[in-house]
């Protein structure tokens, strides 16, 4: 089978799965959720439909169209949108059409029912039913009629009609529900699936009625389907099926032990009779404490001299809000866990009045008292211990404070319905409310904008810190090209003098082997190193300049190029040497003596590569340390404007809310100024004598207090508090910036003074062959000793300042990772070829391991004695030193080099401290790059801790501060309408106060 019939295979395969798919979605519906659903369709009918539209393109050949691959996008949308709004159409229809049956069948089985022979025989005038059953079956054919309706094309529509009980649980939903699922069985007997779908339905709405306290008020048996897992058992079951059947056998069980718990938890009545009592004694306490507070603030209005204490009547207000809201949870409490307890009701209603001022709600709960003089009294604690006895003393104590004056008598029902001036009242207090609130939550929404852009700022400093982070970090990464590139030329420079020798010398042995170190050279700056510079300083001009030879009889010239240009001339001088061949018959030594090329690397090498491109290491090193300085002012600024947010939530919290709070307040109760204070006299009588009823029918004592905290200043401390997080946030994101650009700057002139040692050791080396070879065509007389003394000082100098910090930064103690490096024995390779293994220490000129491996530091010292006493034997002319002018003389002074055991010592010592060197770098490089890693990591985690904190504060400590001053407002709104309506309709001012909620101008 070729390609393209398996490509057909393919199409038509995945065309029919999806669909096939699809069509399954479609029937089964098988998600709760439309919307799932219709997604799920919709994708299934896209993804088949655009198979078979590849598999119609490819029949056409016409699948190489970049048309046809734009269409197919469109296509696959279209189809998909199509699939998802026809999945949504079919299930309503499906659900209305099994609705209509359902309803049709129902009417006609009525008729069918009503209009029977024994009914038209003992009720003659019935006889019109049977017309109208005649009249249905003429319109609907007679073989409609005769045949019974089916409701349900399957049985999977049967489970879908009945979702409705999801959102609507209703008795009367759960009804309908059974009746649908009996109309199912009856339709489809033999499929199990229904039995036990029927089952979880009728089980979920048992468990659902049971956890609402609501099962006990209709018949258990309602609620029993455990026939139908009975019935499913004896059908065809499969793997699934039986799964499901276990689970709700299971559930069965647990139901059977459940409900011999009940039976044997009489004994639990008692304890719950005493739970209830507590409850109660709890709920009314809170009760006459609401009570009490507001007496004692009419009290206080009363007394009141100076507009100016009125102010302080706040907290009067925030307890009363306490004890309102306590004691609304706790009667509502009692209420949801003992239904069917009505005496609650006596004192539930008088505090909805009484405190809370809610009528209208006072008046839904009347009409479910029974009325007291009808009902029976047990002589059960709970029963007998009625909260109020209400008598005609009563009835005028408990209602004068509504403004509809509603009585309380002893039959509530009187209250059923809201009458037209509760409704008035109820309109006034909701605009008052509304009035109050609304400035509340303007400064809550200025409050959630700041701190909206105060999380956003701060994720955006962090998202700017990371990226810096980011890029600094690419940086110290280029680093390790930089910090070795003048160390490899100065390398590179001795490789080319040592192949000009070899040349020289026709020592072929020799020039095979400085060439392959000169390839390897070559290859190393041409693919690697001239990279970095060209990525990093491209047209970047070094301050200091390059010698450029121009042969035997013309003056040597400067240049002063961009550094790339500069290190591809070198690349192409480099190059040369190895690629020149061994003199032939015709050259002599002059034409390697005076090559421009060869001359570029050895008069350079006096310190010209040091200066011109050290100047790599230096640019890159400004270039990180430019990046953390501007992250620094970056991360002030930051600092600045979190700071100015911060300040101006605290400003909108502290200072503005408190205002604009106290303003309300005081205007508010001002306005009891226009009571008299006869009236007001009468009010707390009032409120005097509701409190003395409830601890007297409670048995309660009246000097009882209930224990309370400040929580004004809890939530005062914690506000505090939640700003002092914050400005340690605004401060600690600032840190790891601060941190790491001080550490990454003293790890940077550390590496930059540890990394000069490579380019000055192998300097040295050059030139002790220099010292020698006195070539006076490139050296003036003594030039090369003075040269190698002034790296001698340069090298020692640099190892007393990274021993003791005198350059200006740290030393290698501040670095656990390097401190084996200086106080332990070992080899170290990071970028040579040869690895430590491969050494061959040699005793006969002095290279043992015991040398070899010491610790770099005293390494360098060991070498550096042995440089000064090759200077001394040097000076007292124990070597032979020859004019360096024909091939015999350098053939003499090369072989002496080649040969000398100094220079044997030194080849050998030098791999082992560039390599320790290297390593040290190394590690100050990844110490770099790993503290990077770790403060964009601490500044992420942040970021995270900071916005969660900050949600956090704002969701539970101001936005609860706010949400607990509207409850107050509204606390000052209910006991404004406390005030009878006889008074207040003897005040016209503040009657127009409460119909307005205008304030009267002072």
């Amino acid at each position: 089978m070729d390609v393209k019939n398996i490509q057909f295979v393919i199409y038509n395969l995945l065309g029919f799965i999806f669909l096939f798919l699809a069509y399954s979605q479609l029937k089964y519906q098988p998600f709760y959720s439309i919307q799932v659903n219709n997604y799920r369709f919709g994708v299934y009918l896209s993804l088949g439909s655009l198979s078979l539209y590849t598999l119609v393109i490819y029949i056409l050949k016409k699948n190489s169209s970049q048309i046809v691959a734009d269409v197919s996008i469109f296509f696959l949308f279209i189809i998909f949108f199509i699939g998802y709004y026809y999945n949504n159409y079919y299930f309503k229809k499906s659900v209305n059409r099994v609705y209509k049956r359902y309803t049709e069948k129902v009417i006609i089985n009525n008729l069918r029912k009503n209009s029977s022979d024994e009914e038209l025989d003992y009720n003659p005038e019935k006889m019109k039913k049977l017309n109208a059953y005649q009249s249905i079956e003429r319109i609907t054919e007679e073989k409609f009629v005769r045949n019974e309706i089916k409701v349900f094309k399957n049985y999977y529509e049967c489970e879908f009609a009945c979702r409705f009980v999801r959102n609507n649980r209703d008795i009367d939903a759960f009804n309908l529900m059974k009746k649908l699922f009996e109309e199912g069985i009856n339709q489809f007997k033999h499929e199990s699936d229904l039995y036990i779908i029927a089952w979880f339905y009728i089980n979920s709405m048992r468990t659902f009625y049971k956890e609402n306290n609501l099962l006990q008020k209709y018949d258990k048996e309602l609620f029993n389907a455990d026939y139908l897992i009975s019935i499913a058992l004896e059908l065809k079951l499969g793997m699934r099926k039986k799964y499901l059947i276990n689970l709700a056998e299971s559930y069965m069980e647990m139901m059977k032990r459940e409900n011999l718990q009940i039976d044997n938890s009489s004994n639990n009545n008692i304890e719950d009779t005493i739970k209830f009592e507590d409850l109660k004694h709890h709920a009314i306490t809170l009760h006459i404490m609401g009570l009490k507070e507001i007496m004692k603030l009419f009290d206080k209005l009363k007394s009141s001299t100076n507009p100016k204490d009125v102010v302080k009547y706040g907290s009067c207000i925030s307890k009363i809000c306490k004890f309102q809201n306590s004691a609304y949870s706790q009667y509502r409490a009692i209420l949801r866990q003992f239904p069917e307890t009505k005496d609650i009701l006596y004192n539930y209603i008088p505090f909805l009045i009484d405190v809370m001022s809610k009528e209208d709600e006072a008046c839904r709960y009347s009409s479910s008292i029974p009325n007291r003089k009808n009902s029976e009294r047990s002589s059960s604690k709970v029963s007998s211990n009625d909260i109020v006895t209400f008598n005609v003393k009563k009835v005028n104590s408990m209602s004068s404070n509504s403004i509809s004056s509603v009585p309380f008598s002893e039959d509530y029902s009187i209250m059923s319905g809201l009458g037209k001036e509760i409704r008035k009242k109820l309109n006034y207090k909701n605009t008052m409310i509304k009035k109050f609130i609304s400035p509340i939550k303007d400064c809550k929404f200025r409050m959630n904008i700041s701190g909206l852009l105060f999380i956003i700022i701060f994720a955006i400093q962090t998202f700017v810190n990371i990226t810096m982070f980011n890029f600094a970090e690419k940086k110290v990464t280029d680093l390790n090209y930089s910090i070795i590139i003048t160390g490899s030329i100065m390398e590179t420079a001795f490789h080319a003098r040592m192949i000009s020798s070899s040349i020289m010398t026709n020592d072929d042995e020799n020039y095979k082997k400085y060439k392959s170190l000169l390839q390897r050279d070559s290859e190393i700056h041409n693919d690697i190193y001239i990279n970095s510079v060209s990525k990093t300083m491209d047209n970047y001009i070094p301050q200091s300049f390059l010698i450029v030879p121009v042969g035997e009889y013309s003056y040597d010239t400067v240049e002063l190029n961009p550094i790339t240009d500069s290190y591809r001339k070198l690349i192409a001088n480099l190059q040369f040497t190895f690629n020149r061949e061994m003199l032939n018959e015709k050259e002599n030594i002059t034409d390697i003596l005076y090559e421009p090329h060869f001359r570029y690397f050895i008069v350079n090498s006096k310190s010209y590569f040091d200066n011109y491109f050290g100047e790599c290491l230096t640019a890159s090193r400004e270039d990180i340390e430019a990046n953390f300085t501007f992250l620094y002012f970056l991360t002030i600024i930051f600092d600045i404007i979190l700071s100015l947010l911060a300040v101006a939530i605290a400003y909108t919290t502290f200072v503005d809310f408190k205002k604009l709070t106290n303003k309300t307040f005081f205007n508010v109760l001002r306005t009891f100024r226009f009571i008299s204070k006869d009236h007001m006299e009468e009010i707390i009588n009032n409120y005097n004598k509701k409190i003395e009823i409830l601890t007297k029918d409670n048995e309660i004592d009246k000097n009882a207090k209930e224990e309370t905290m400040s929580f004004n200043k809890f939530k005062n401390i914690a506000l505090i508090l939640s700003f002092i997080i914050i400005f340690i946030f605004i401060v600690l994101i600032g840190v790891p910036v601060l941190d790491v650009s001080s550490k990454i700057q003293k790890t940077l002139a550390l590496l930059n003074q540890s990394s000069d040692r490579h380019s000055i050791l192998k300097g040295i080396q050059m030139y002790t062959y220099e010292v020698l070879n006195n070539d006076r065509s490139i050296f003036v007389l003594n030039e090369p000793i003075r040269i190698i003394n002034n790296l001698i000082y340069k090298l020692e100098k640099n190892q007393k300042e990274l021993k003791n910090g005198l350059y200006g930064g740290p030393t290698f103690e501040d670095y656990p990772s390097i401190s084996k490096i200086l106080k332990e024995n070992g080899c170290y390779r990071i970028y040579s070829s040869d690895s430590c293994d491969s050494i061959i220490y040699n005793s006969d000129y002095g290279f043992s391991k015991e040398l070899g491996t010491l610790p770099i530091n005293e390494l360098i010292m060991e070498y550096l004695y042995y440089v000064k006493n090759f200077i001394s034997d040097v000076e007292d002319e124990r070597y032979v030193k020859l004019p360096f002018t024909n091939k015999e003389n350098i053939k003499i002074l090369f072989d002496q080099e080649l040969n000398d055991n100094f220079f044997k010592l030194q080849d050998s010592l030098m791999d082992n401290m560039i390599g320790a060197i290297q390593y040290i770098d190394q590690e100050l490089i990844n110490y770099c790059s790993d503290l990077i890693e770790n403060k964009k990591t601490e500044t992420l985690e942040l970021m995270i801790i900071g916005i969660v904190t900050l949600i956090f504060i704002d969701l539970l400590v101001l936005n609860k501060i706010f949400e607990g001053k509207v409850k107050e407002m509204k606390a000052l709104v209910s006991f404004v309408f406390l005030i009878p309506s006889s008074i207040v309709n003897k005040n016209d001012k503040y009657k127009r106060f409460l119909e307005t909620s205008q304030f009267e101008d002072y």
